[in-house]
């Protein structure tokens, strides 16, 4: 055996999204941003909030992790470690999750038909991750990414529209062409 296992206390969804994209155990070496993560909280051992953390994430997950990062940083994650890495994970998957709906808003789905997509896309029930819960963080914090989306998507097809038309003749020859910008 290559590797070794470390399990680490996680909220419902992020286990559901770490063994759905990593496999169980989960074998972070395919993500190296998150491998390189899970290094530097063994490697710090930071354990300045440990005292007055309340630590009561209802699943677990097990981390593969090689030898030589058992060797060299140990096996477990402090509690402040434990909370830094759920806190990264959680951002993660929710700045994914507000991509995807909003992608899909900016086009006229209505957000309840967007929502469940997702969790039905990237296998989320309801009991894992609730449509309400991912309604209220879209609500609050979507809206940016739906209005950058949509101010993008518009600009790329004006540009697209603008090429065609001047490419076709029915524009003038004082509209420019792709790479005169």
């Amino acid at each position: 055996m290559n590797y070794y296992t470390i399990t680490v206390a996680v909220k419902p969804y992020i286990r559901a999204f770490l063994e759905n994209n990593f496999g169980s155990p989960v074998d972070i070496r395919k993500d190296p941003e998150l491998n390189n993560m899970v290094e530097f909280l063994l490697k710090e051992g930071a354990t300045r909030l440990d005292k007055t953390l309340q630590i009561k994430y209802p699943d677990t997950v097990c981390f593969r992790i090689s030898r030589d990062t058992f060797h060299r940083y140990g096996f477990t994650l402090t509690k402040t470690a434990t909370q830094r890495l759920n806190c990264y994970l959680e951002r993660r998957i929710k700045f994914f999750a507000r991509v995807y709906i909003a992608n899909n808003r900016s086009i006229g789905i209505p957000l309840a038909r967007c929502i469940r997509d997702f969790q039905e896309k990237f296998n989320f029930p309801e009991d894992v991750w609730s449509a309400e819960a991912i309604r209220k963080d879209f609500t609050r914090n979507g809206k940016t990414v739906q209005s950058k989306f949509i101010t993008n998507f518009k600009n790329e097809l004006n540009k697209i529209f603008m090429e065609f038309m001047s490419e076709s003749g029915t524009l003038s020859k004082s509209f420019p062409k792709s790479g005169q910008e």
